[in-house]
């Protein structure tokens, strides 16, 4: 199945961020979470939803899926790739490093070409500071994910 998928994504400009199939038997259900540096399109997704269904049904996998859901990863799952945090510039990122530190600050810039991102943080954790730029290399980070905030205006 994960090939008839990669086919009908790798026909997009979308790059596949994960694959989840939960479920037994008839019951199974299809996670693709896909994205791309410009940002997904409903649309998009819905045709790619329904090329996805009408191969696989065509397949010897017809039957074994009860839905099929293409989706963008969302806020609340980690990023993959620095080219999807481009589109965040200017929102608060949590990471974890692979040292086991972790970091919160202002996303400032992202360089996908050198792999690095540009984080405003606290000093040595000091909320009421001004913020210093930390330099911080995508392959030292194991897990981003933006902050939510729910702040008043």
């Amino acid at each position: 199945m994960e090939e008839i998928i990669k086919s009908v994504i790798e026909a997009t400009d979308y790059r596949i961020i994960e694959l989840v199939i939960r479920g037994e038997k008839r019951t199974k259900v299809l996670e693709v979470f896909v994205d791309r540096k410009e940002g997904v399109n409903i649309d998009e997704l819905a045709e790619i939803s329904r090329e996805l269904e009408r191969r696989i049904e065509e397949s010897h996998y017809a039957g074994e899926l009860l839905k099929i859901i293409v989706s963008s990863p969302g806020i609340d799952r980690p990023f993959r790739y620095i080219w999807q945090l481009d589109k965040h510039v200017g929102r608060t990122l949590w990471l974890r490093l692979n040292d086991g530190s972790e970091l919160e600050g202002k996303l400032n810039a992202v360089s996908d070409e050198a792999g690095e991102l540009m984080i405003l943080v606290a000093p040595d954790g000091k909320k009421k500071s001004d913020p210093v730029e930390a330099l911080i290399k995508f392959k030292d980070v194991k897990e981003a994910k933006v902050k939510i905030s729910f702040s008043k205006k």
